[in-house]
């Protein structure tokens, strides 16, 4: 926040477990490293077979070579995808690996079987530090001979991204349609608007006058609406977490009054845009 790093709290993953739930000490995951290098076996015991293994690492979904990545990296002949594995060519090598987020964290795993290499990185911040890293530490590892500046590279990228953000926010403000006021009264506004896909979500008037905005399946998304223009509110996170500002939109039928709410937060992680949150009948 504001340049710092500022602690958060664990959210509950059980839903989507499989994708990034599991706590675990560098110990382990040095295990589990080992245990993929091995081919499913480790300390002489099998967890899978070998043909598994390689199945898992088979480019079963290909995916085209950029144009940054075949300037800055001639020997990166092919990208795919596998089983649950990133795939490319570097260095002659093949590199298996698979980045992951959560709140607070990105981390990234790297195997390249035939050096038996692996490694993780681990990082408490949103940010592309780990493939700047693994590009380094390859580099290292397979003697490439060229030499890349991936720390000036990648700093670049995070600035350019924040000045992308900022312009983008400067042009919102810009958009913005001055001296509006609702189109009704806020108290109109208030109810449930319900998505078949997610559920209710709830709209308050509060004491102090100020509408909010209330997802019922999780505690996580609760906020402040502050208009905006015409019937578009900014909707301002109250609870702590990875989202940015967004926008909520009354749409208004024949007789003036709201029948469904759009919710735009612009993230990578939760599309807010598919869901279709009709009033429901007081």
């Amino acid at each position: 926040m504001d340049g710092k790093n500022v602690a958060i709290d664990y959210v509950d993953w059980d839903n989507i477990g499989p994708a990034g739930s599991i706590n675990a000490s560098i110990t382990d995951i040095s295990k589990w490293i080992k245990l993929q290098l091995g081919k499913g076996s480790l300390d002489g015991k099998t967890y899978w077979s070998e043909a598994r293994t390689y199945e898992m690492w088979e480019n079963l979904t290909p995916k085209p070579v950029g144009k940054w990545q075949r300037e800055n990296m001639p020997s990166r002949h092919f990208n795919g995808y596998g089983l649950g594995w990133e795939l490319m060519e570097y260095g002659g090598h093949k590199v298996v690996s698979h980045g992951g987020g959560y709140d607070g964290m990105i981390s990234k795993t790297v195997l390249v079987p035939d050096l038996n290499l692996g490694f993780v990185i681990l990082t408490n911040n949103i940010n592309s530090l780990p493939s700047c890293l693994t590009f380094d530490i390859l580099d290292k590892y397979l003697q490439i001979k060229e030499d890349k500046d991936w720390t000036g590279m990648f700093l670049q990228f995070k600035k350019d991204d924040e000045e992308a953000t900022k312009k983008a926010i400067a042009e919102d403000e810009a958009a913005r349609v001055t001296n509006t006021s609702p189109s009704i009264p806020l108290k109109d506004y208030c109810g449930t608007y319900s998505s078949e896909m997610y559920g209710d979500v709830e709209i308050l008037l509060k004491a102090d006058g100020q509408l909010a905005i209330d997802f019922k399946p999780t505690a996580l998304f609760k906020g402040n609406l502050s208009h905006w223009h015409y019937d578009t509110f900014q909707l301002s996170w109250t609870t702590q977490m990875m989202l940015p500002k967004g926008k909520v939109t009354f749409v208004m039928n024949a007789q003036g009054k709201p029948e469904e709410m759009k919710v735009v937060v612009d993230n990578p992680d939760f599309d807010f845009t598919e869901l279709v949150l009709l009033k429901k009948k007081e």
